[in-house]
């Protein structure tokens, strides 16, 4: 299992200050489509393989394949997690943090995998201009 946990540290008391507005209901969503967002690009399949047949396992060199399914399906194993402050994007397959995760083998990235601290990495600047853009339509003129 592979995952990376996005927390927001400072604005607790700007918040506090906009709760009654409801700050915290769109700082939570803000943070969970961000996660959504990083999940769905890292979860972008490569162009397939022969040796692989997805939902189902290896191919064998013989063409035979396994006689029963192997595959977790890497591409349904993905969740997101929101608090007030947090939103933790993940993959639930097993073998996830050697495909998306910071130990990824050399022939996935090769094949164009992506890995979950580089999405993550591309998204913050979004997220920091979505949370200052909202802060600053919240402030009176």
């Amino acid at each position: 299992m592979t995952n990376i946990t996005i927390t927001i540290t400072g604005l607790e008391p700007i918040v506090k200050s906009l709760g009654e507005i409801g700050a915290a209901k769109w700082l939570k969503a803000l943070l969970k489509a961000s996660a959504k967002i990083i999940g769905d690009r890292t979860g972008v399949y490569p162009a397939p393989v022969p040796t692989y047949q997805r939902g189902w396992g290896p191919i064998y060199a013989s063409g035979r394949k396994s006689k029963k399914k192997t595959s977790e399906n890497l591409s349904k194993q993905w969740y997101v997690k929101s608090t007030d402050f947090a939103a933790e994007v993940g993959n639930r397959a097993s073998y996830s943090e050697f495909v998306h995760g910071e130990k990824q083998a050399s022939f996935h990235g090769a094949r164009g995998w992506r890995k979950l601290s580089d999405e993550v990495a591309g998204e913050v600047d979004n997220l920091e201009h979505q949370i200052e853009k909202k802060i600053m339509s919240l402030v009176p003129k």
